[in-house]
C-alpha cells in the first residue's frame, strides 16, 4: 500500500496531511511499544495507566489524521469526478454535432445525387415526348458520357434521322406530285 502511495500523484496538501499521518503513526507505534514493555515487564497497571493516558490518544490523533486523509481524497475524487463528467457532457455535445452535421451532409449529398440522375432524365423524357408527338426540330445536345448522355445522343440520332426520312418522303412526294 505504502509503494502505491508513493507512486501516486499528490498534491501539496495530500503531502503535508501524509507527512502528518506518518507522524502520527510513529507516535502511536512508540506509545503502543512502551506499553507492550511495560506489560512484558510486569506493569500491568503501569501499563494500564500508559494506555489510557498515552496510547488512547495516540490512537486518536493517528486515526483522525487518517480520516483528514481519507476526507481530503474523497474531495479530490468528487473533483476528479465533476472534470470526467463535464468531459462526458462535452464529448457527447460534440458526437451529437458531429452527428447531426454528417447527418446533414448526407441528405444534402443524397438531394445532389437524386438531382444529378433526374435533371438528365427528364430533359431524356422531354426529348422523347417531343419526338413521339411528331416534333422533329427539337435541337438536342448532349453534355455528358454516362448513361443519361448516351440516351440523348441516341435520341438525337433517331430524330436526325426520322428528319431525313421525312425529308426524303416529302422529296418522293413532291415528285410524285409534280
Amino acid at each position: 500500500l505504502q509503494k502505491q502511495w508513493d507512486a501516486m500523484e499528490k498534491s501539496e496538501i495530500e503531502m503535508k496531511l501524509y507527512a502528518e499521518v506518518a507522524h502520527a503513526r510513529e507516535m502511536y507505534v512508540k506509545a503502543r511499544e512502551a506499553v507492550f514493555q511495560e506489560q512484558k515487564d510486569g506493569s500491568f497497571e503501569k501499563a494500564s495507566d500508559m494506555a489510557d493516558a498515552v496510547l488512547l490518544p495516540a490512537l486518536n490523533v493517528y486515526t483522525d489524521s487518517l480520516k483528514a486523509l481519507s476526507d481530503q481524497q474523497g474531495q479530490h475524487i468528487n473533483s476528479l469526478s465533476a472534470d470526467v463528467e463535464s468531459q462526458y457532457h462535452l464529448g457527447k455535445m460534440l458526437m451529437s454535432g458531429l452527428g447531426a452535421l454528417a447527418l446533414l451532409a448526407g441528405i444534402t449529398f443524397a438531394i445532389w445525387i437524386t438531382r444529378s440522375i433526374t435533371r438528365p432524365l427528364s430533359k431524356a423524357v422531354r426529348v422523347a415526348n417531343a419526338i413521339a408527338s411528331g416534333d422533329l426540330t427539337s435541337r438536342i445536345i448532349v453534355k455528358s458520357n454516362d448513361e443519361v448522355g448516351l440516351l440523348l445522343e441516341a435520341f438525337k440520332d433517331m430524330n436526325q434521322s426520322l428528319v431525313k426520312i421525312v425529308e426524303e418522303v416529302r422529296g418522293g412526294t413532291d415528285t410524285i406530285a409534280a
